[in-house]
């Protein structure tokens, strides 16, 4: 079973919008529509998403300018950049700095949906690295300290 994971979606076309919103709420996700960069900003901001699924070319901002501006709120963000006007310099560019994955339209339904998969998964994977090095990173210290202390306390009691 498969975690509830919230998901903003950011496309100046409503069909698109309306689509996504059907297609994930069907997979158990909370879903989140914006129709613009500066919309999407505010409700990142808000609540948050585990994903973040932006169209290319918007009116105000671009997707890899929402991408940018995103990553002041979570340097790990998942994106998924969507463009009807596919370049393997603009895929290149954006993978580049750290977009997750470039989905071309009009998407394969079953690519899409394991696209969106593999992204939550990779986000999970990177959370519990970060939880495990901080836990590595904590015993590292700790371990010296406690066998400082029983040296010490072995000498204190050994005098005895």
């Amino acid at each position: 079973m498969k975690d509830y994971k919230k998901i903003l979606v950011v496309d100046d076309d409503k069909s698109i919008l309306l689509f996504f919103e059907n297609f994930l709420t069907a997979q158990n996700y909370e879903v989140l529509t914006a129709s613009d960069g500066n919309e999407a900003l505010q409700k990142y901001s808000e609540s948050g998403a585990d994903l973040v699924i932006s169209d290319m070319i918007m009116e105000g901002m671009t997707g890899i300018e929402l991408f940018d501006k995103l990553q002041t709120f979570d340097q790990e963000i998942m994106f998924l950049l969507l463009t009807g006007y596919p370049s393997i310099d603009t895929a290149v560019q954006s993978i580049k700095k750290g977009v997750y994955d470039y989905i071309t339209k009009p998407f394969n339904i079953d690519d899409l949906k394991m696209r969106i998969e593999r992204a939550l998964e990779m986000q999970s994977l990177k959370r519990r690295l970060k939880k495990t090095r901080g836990l590595i990173f904590g015993l590292m210290f700790s371990i010296p300290l406690w066998l400082f202390l029983g040296f010490v306390l072995t000498l204190f009691f050994y005098k005895k």
